[in-house]
């Protein structure tokens, strides 16, 4: 699209070349064209320099392009960034930790608080105990959490209090990775 452009008063755009002496404002004007690049073996054209996962269909990444030069060829590889896959694994077993800690505070025979010895609370923990050992239909290898290092610990190790909480092994989530990531990240997601 072109920009319309007219001296209202004066000639300061045609001085400057943004418009002819017939007051036309396009002969100035070079469109832009869009960005056209190979990816995988496909040509994918893009109206910014900036391509988000939207065009790519690479999820997290964005590509900035910053030169045209068709003689080279650019090799790009990407690569998972285990540090914030491990943190965010942690976040969430420290949250169902605490999830966890409170429902057992408060559902304490010796609190006399609303949830003391609540069944329904009780059960609910239950079953939030089970969900992380649940094995997830459609999975061959990676099925439960206890696969991909996230447990309620060793059988026995401990008491009551110690099966309810949540341990995490960020080598064995890495190992699953390496061995199989589209299985891990579909019983991460929860989609089956």
């Amino acid at each position: 699209n072109f920009i319309t452009l007219e001296d209202t008063s004066g000639n300061f755009l045609q001085a400057k070349g943004l418009i002819d002496g017939g007051g036309n404002s396009t002969t100035s004007q070079t469109l832009g064209t869009d960005a056209m690049f190979e990816l995988n073996g496909g040509i994918v054209y893009s109206e910014s320099n900036t391509v988000t996962e939207a065009i790519t269909g690479l999820p997290g990444v964005t590509l900035n392009l910053l030169q045209a030069d068709a003689s080279k060829e650019v090799k790009i590889s990407v690569k998972r960034d285990e540090t914030a896959i491990t943190k965010t694994v942690q976040e969430f077993v420290d949250n169902f930790n605490k999830v966890m800690t409170l429902i057992d505070q408060q559902t304490n025979a010796e609190n006399i608080g609303l949830l003391a010895n609540d069944s329904t609370v009780r059960a609910f923990k239950e079953k939030l105990r089970q969900i992380t050992a649940t094995a997830v239909g459609g999975l061959t290898q990676y099925t439960a959490l206890p696969f991909i290092g996230i447990s309620t610990g060793t059988a026995g190790s401990g008491g009551v209090q110690a099966s309810s909480q949540l341990q995490f092994d960020s080598a064995k989530l890495i190992e699953a990775l390496n061995t199989n990531e589209n299985e891990v990240t579909e019983l991460l997601k929860g989609t089956n």
